[in-house]
């Protein structure tokens, strides 16, 4: 007999999460055999912000009507679904340690914090739209964030004040620290609400049932 997180995990959108995961394992490749310079530099970037796009994924539920009125709560559906959050961490931050261990004079792991970053966005963004009432938002999440992270770590507009993504040498590397720290906390807080049953206030659940 499948256990209901067996069923969960089953009913996740693998083959998305694994496709755009996919896709960062290539990234991570190309960045490995392009050595040093700017495509290079630009391929590892890609392969993060495809690791967002995978966690975008994450909390689609097609059924999620069926599913709300079923015995299992919303929230344990959520929690099992974060299961499959480890692709992109694994990928995202394999890569790293991958390129770091191949190329020690780039400084690759400087990227972890943006690589927590573009997962922690892409599951947090997902987790507003599940909120509002989107059932499969992984789609339209993962376009939009794998263009904001490239742009924003390629342009870095904030790059004088708060770098997104930095480097070797790179003087404002705590403060991209304390951008991504305070980032993934709030997308913790949004995916908790996100994973609240509809109907029901916190006060009441925390409550439990009167009488």
């Amino acid at each position: 007999m499948v256990s209901t997180g067996g069923r969960i995990l089953r009913c996740a959108p693998w083959s998305a999460v694994g496709g755009t995961a996919v896709l960062a394992v290539l990234m991570f490749t190309l960045a490995a055999m392009s050595g040093h310079g700017t495509l290079a530099m630009l391929a590892t970037v890609f392969a993060l912000s495809a690791c967002g796009s995978s966690a975008g994924y994450v909390l689609d539920e097609f059924a999620v009507g069926v599913a709300d009125a079923s015995p299992t709560s919303r929230t344990q559906r959520v929690r099992w679904r974060l299961v499959a959050l480890t692709a992109p961490v694994a990928v995202g931050f394999g890569g790293l340690a991958a390129l770091a261990a191949l190329q020690p004079d780039i400084e690759t792991m400087r990227l972890a914090p943006f690589a927590a970053g573009a997962i922690a966005t892409g599951l947090g963004v997902a987790a507003c739209l599940r909120r509002a009432g989107r059932a499969a938002p992984g789609g339209a999440v993962a376009a939009v964030v794998f263009l904001a992270l490239t742009l924003l770590a390629v342009a870095n507009p904030l790059q004088r004040w708060v770098p997104a993504a930095t480097f070797a040498g790179d003087p404002h590397a705590g403060r991209a620290v304390l951008l991504w720290t305070v980032l993934v906390s709030a997308c913790v807080v949004l995916t908790a609400a996100s994973a609240r049953d509809p109907g029901r206030s916190p006060r009441a659940a925390a409550a439990g049932p009167s009488g």
